[in-house]
């Protein structure tokens, strides 16, 4: 089953609730499903996940893994798409920084206006980045 066939209305969360309701409905049927998506991928909670790569020109099957029933798309992506960078490399290498001052401050080696600066600094750039950093922060305080 494809979008198409749902309708063009038809958005991710439909087709997670199809695939949900006809695993609960045929627990003992076997599904295929095709996709791009990480919201479809973490929709499926149980059976097998088979990653198809092109290699040389060939489709090749990585070895299946099995689906977990609290994986969110989040996992999906990093675990089966295999991204690992969730922000522009310009992010990316700010909140490296971070990573190494915070560590710095916690065993001592610079001052806390450092680590709050660049704190500020990135949490500037986002809403998700000013939660993040807010919570870094906050835990670093405690």
């Amino acid at each position: 089953m494809n979008r198409a066939a749902l309708g063009k209305s038809a958005g991710n969360s439909a087709l997670r609730f199809v695939i949900t309701a006809a695993q609960k409905l045929l627990p003992n049927s076997q599904f295929f499903v095709s996709t791009h998506s990480p919201f479809i991928i973490s929709s499926v909670n149980s059976g097998f996940i088979h990653v198809l790569k092109e290699v040389d020109g060939k489709v090749v099957a990585e070895t299946p893994f099995p689906c977990s029933k609290g994986d969110t798309y989040l996992d999906a992506v990093e675990d089966v798409l295999g991204v690992k960078q969730w922000y522009d490399p310009e992010t990316e290498k700010l909140l490296e920084n971070f990573r190494q001052l915070r560590n710095q401050f916690i065993n001592g080696k610079i001052d806390f206006t450092d680590l709050e600066a660049l704190a500020v600094k990135i949490s500037g750039r986002s809403d998700s980045l000013r939660e993040m950093m807010g919570k870094e922060m906050r835990q670093i305080s405690i």
